[in-house]
């Protein structure tokens, strides 16, 4: 039989705190993966606000060349 150093009671805390480190880590993980969705859907928004303005800018030049432009 081994002799009792203290190893078992510290292998047990190794383990313990792996695990717990691991459970830390998943939960960033999925935070970081609502924050890339998040970021993902503002770029949309903001490709969506873009070709609208542009749209628009466009049709009030139009609008401006034909009513001015001789």
């Amino acid at each position: 039989m081994a002799p009792e150093n203290g190893w078992n009671e510290y292998q047990k805390l190794i383990l313990y705190r792996l695990d717990e480190q691991g459970e830390k880590l998943d939960s960033i993980e999925a935070r970081l993966q609502k924050v890339q969705i998040a970021v993902t859907v503002l770029k949309l928004k903001m490709a969506a606000i873009g070709t609208i303005s542009g749209s628009i800018a466009g049709a009030i030049m139009v609008a401006l060349l034909r009513h001015y432009w001789p």
